[in-house]
């Protein structure tokens, strides 16, 4: 199935007084309050959070049950109305400082069409119910599978409109394997590499160590980039970016056969309600008379072993530099801790898609999670040696052993401990008659009372005292 790069849209409506002269009382109460409406309409933006967004940079983006997320739409919309409508950069009258920040940000923003293909996005601005009729009909014709209903909205022939659109859907050169991982030690859905095709997914634009790390997931439109940064400021998605940009040149590497790679499963549905400059009025030249009246966006983002959907905003692309790596060492990039998910284009040093993944909120919970760790950390254990033959042989604190459910023999990596003459396993018990290791696995572990070890068609005794 086809996966897609998240979808959003942003839409900034100016509407026109029928009173040319604003009162200075009208002005004043808009000054100091936000509609009844506005104030007390629920919304899942962290308050404690986003009072500080204007910190972040060149990215005027908000938290979402404790994420931060930005898109590029609604810097799409907004550079329309500037350049299509006004003819110059939006100006506020009011003194709210929030506010004058926010359209400081806006008015200056880096990202713009051009950071964008053009066929993944859609840009309109004008008067009146036509327009929003145009942008109904014409964003649906270029995108059918665009998710976001119709605009329902009822305006003036005096009011305006800037609507901004855009669809990215990536897939990875080779699909990854489902695997349980834990992320701030919940367990979660998601996905790893397991062979040498998948590893070869995975480039390495920067890595310090396991916690600090950019990497890349090599993507089938190779303009496109998928970047994933962990350990870098939570609260300061430029300066990741800024990284990004510094380190994203030349041939990049790929992960080596010791090298890990674990990732979860996202999903983001967002509605975001521009409240601070919702009712404050305009202060360019001709343009005295109106207000925003209603100021909103919207981004979808899914991400799993297939790929990446963004709907609105959002675009992560991905550049590659040559590194330099320790390969007697195995790396792990283990994304179990708060990190960055970046989406741009190749040729751009500005991104369409920032998520700053804090929790597991966006993540799906695992069922049976306990136990699929168990077996995956086994096969993972399993997988860091060739094939072994000689029955008993140690290497690098392993133990050779077949175990019996039809596989050849393999290497169990864990804990040793004494049995007799014997150098075994921790989890691997023995008796006179057979070898068995304790997995969570069907066809090898205990049975229900607990009191005889199965492996595959053997039965051995737990009590090891005859040994």
């Amino acid at each position: 199935m086809k996966k897609i790069i998240i979808l959003s849209y942003v839409l900034l409506i100016l509407s026109g007084c029928s009173n040319n002269n604003f009162s200075n009382q009208l002005i004043a109460n808009n000054e100091k309050n936000i509609s009844s409406d506005i104030q007390n309409k629920k919304t899942e933006l962290d308050a404690t959070q986003n009072k500080n967004i204007n910190n972040f940079g060149n990215y005027l983006g908000s938290y979402y049950k404790g994420n931060y997320v930005w898109g590029g739409a609604m810097n799409l919309a907004w550079n329309e109305l500037n350049e299509n409508i006004l003819q110059e950069k939006l100006k506020l009258r009011t003194d709210n400082e929030v506010a004058l920040g926010m359209v400081e940000k806006l008015n200056n923003s880096p990202f713009s069409k051009q950071d964008l293909d053009v066929k993944s996005y859609y840009i309109k601005s004008g008067y009146g119910q036509e327009t929003v009729d145009e942008i109904n009909r014409e964003s649906r014709k270029k995108f059918p599978q665009k998710s976001f209903g119709n605009l329902n909205l009822k305006l003036s022939p005096i009011d305006i409109v800037s609507y901004a659109y855009f669809l990215k859907e990536v897939e990875y050169k080779m699909e990854f394997r489902e695997k349980n991982l834990k992320f701030n030690g919940q367990i979660v859905k998601g996905f790893s590499v397991f062979n040498e095709d998948q590893e070869h997914n995975v480039q390495i634009i920067k890595y310090e160590h396991d916690n600090k790390f950019i990497i890349s997931l090599k993507l089938k439109d190779e303009n496109d980039q998928l970047i994933l940064a962990k350990g870098y400021d939570m609260e300061k998605p430029q300066l990741v970016i800024n990284e990004i940009n510094k380190n994203n040149t030349g041939i990049l590497a790929t992960m080596l056969e010791k090298d890990r790679f674990e990732a979860p499963n996202l999903h983001l549905d967002y509605h975001r309600d521009y409240v601070e400059l919702i009712h404050k009025p305009l202060a360019n030249k001709d343009f005295e008379k109106y207000v925003i009246s209603k100021m909103f966006e919207k981004i979808k983002f899914d991400m799993d072993k297939k790929g990446a959907r963004i709907e609105n905003e959002a675009a992560i692309f991905m550049d590659t530099s040559a590194v330099i790596v320790d390969k007697t060492k195995p790396r792990n990039f283990i994304l179990d801790q708060p990190y960055w998910i970046i989406m741009k284009r190749k040729d751009s040093d500005n991104p369409y898609f920032v998520l700053g993944v804090n929790n597991t909120e966006l993540m799906e919970k695992s069922q049976n999670a306990e136990n699929n760790i168990k077996k995956e950390n086994f096969l993972n254990d399993i997988a860091s040696f060739d094939t072994c033959n000689e029955i008993g042989k140690i290497k690098d604190e392993c133990e050779c052993i077949d175990i019996a459910l039809g596989w050849d023999p393999v290497w169990i990596c864990s804990e040793k401990i004494k049995c007799g003459n014997d150098l075994i396993s921790k989890n691997t018990f023995k008796n006179d008659h057979c070898t068995c290791v304790v997995m969570e696995m069907p066809e090898c572990g205990f049975d229900q009372d607990n009191e005889i070890i199965k492996c595959g068609s053997l039965e051995c005794q737990k009590n090891l005292n005859n040994e």
